[in-house]
This record gives C-alpha cells, sequence and structure tokens, in this order.
C-alpha cells in the first residue's frame, strides 16, 4: 500500500503522494439534509447498510456536545456543517421509542475505515447514496463525494485482498 494513504489533514482530504485533495467543510445543508433523509429512509430496512451503520456505530455515539454539534456554520466560522442545527428523527423500533441527529450520523460517516469490512460496507453507503442522489445538482459535498468514489470503489480490492485501509486524520 505504501504512500497510497488516505488522510484527513486540516479538514480536507488529500493523498499523501501529492495529489490534490478534496475541502469538504463545512458540509453544505442540501447535502446533510439529502443524507440524513437517506439514511432515515433506509433505517427501518432490516439488515440494510444504513441500518448496520446505525448499529454498530451512529447509536454508539453522543446525542450532543460532539464536534459536529458543536460546530456549526460556515467555514469562516471553523464549521464542519453549516446547517445551524442537526436535524432529527424518531421512530418505534422493538417496542422502543429511538432517535439520532444528523451530527451522530456525519460523525459515524467520516471515519477512518480499519478494515476490510469497513472498505466495503462504506464504499457501498456512498455508491447507494450518489445514486440517491442522482439528480442532485447543487450540493458541493456531493459532488466531492461523486469525485472522490472512483478513489473509494478502487480501495476495495486492495482491502480485502491486501489489507489495505483509508485513514482519518483530523
Amino acid at each position: 500500500m505504501g504512500a497510497d494513504i488516505i488522510g484527513w489533514r486540516n479538514c480536507s482530504l488529500q493523498r499523501e503522494n501529492g495529489r490534490d485533495g478534496f475541502f469538504w467543510n463545512p458540509v453544505d445543508g442540501v447535502f446533510e439534509e439529502l443524507v440524513f433523509n437517506y439514511f432515515c429512509l433506509q433505517l427501518p430496512v432490516k439488515d440494510s447498510i444504513c441500518d448496520q451503520l446505525y448499529q454498530d456505530f451512529v447509536s454508539k455515539l453522543p446525542s450532543s456536545n460532539t464536534s459536529w454539534h458543536r460546530m456549526r456554520g460556515n467555514s469562516q466560522q471553523g464549521g464542519l456543517a453549516s446547517l445551524t442545527v442537526p436535524l432529527k428523527f424518531e421512530w418505534i423500533c422493538d417496542g422502543s421509542k429511538r432517535y439520532f441527529d444528523s451530527a451522530q450520523m456525519l460523525g459515524a460517516l467520516f471515519l477512518e475505515l480499519d478494515n476490510k469490512a469497513l472498505v466495503v460496507g462504506y464504499t457501498s453507503f456512498w455508491m447507494e447514496l450518489v445514486k440517491f442522489g442522482r439528480d442532485v445538482r447543487n450540493s458541493r459535498t456531493l459532488d466531492e463525494i461523486r469525485a472522490l468514489l472512483p478513489m473509494l470503489v478502487a480501495m476495495v480490492p486492495i482491502a480485502v485482498n491486501e489489507g489495505g485501509i483509508i485513514v482519518v486524520d483530523g
């Protein structure tokens, strides 16, 4: 794998071999609403990628006071997400009320992919999201995900066959 490590550096995704990076912060409001709506639609589908991500990551993140909750606004304000408040979702599952917000979801979507199952699972999620948002043309963040997706797809065989990972730093 060598110099083909991917990581966050000061809120931008860069390849350490000097290729151009992807500047993602803040996540734009159109993207946050799109990914949240997609996540909420897929969440009730047992064993969907969103159900799995919720069980493994989103449900384990704090429901308040994380960077994704606090750092909202434009890039000059140091925002991670441009919406001023996270979106909220409640539902009943197995007789109990559950909830999460878009800050928890974003925190679970932008993390280190340190094993092949995560690389494969998250690549699947991003592919499904891009397909879901195929008609959206006014989201800088979604455009950046679209541009990043071929690299993620290319990482799947490297992760599966050679143990490649995607490192998040920041």
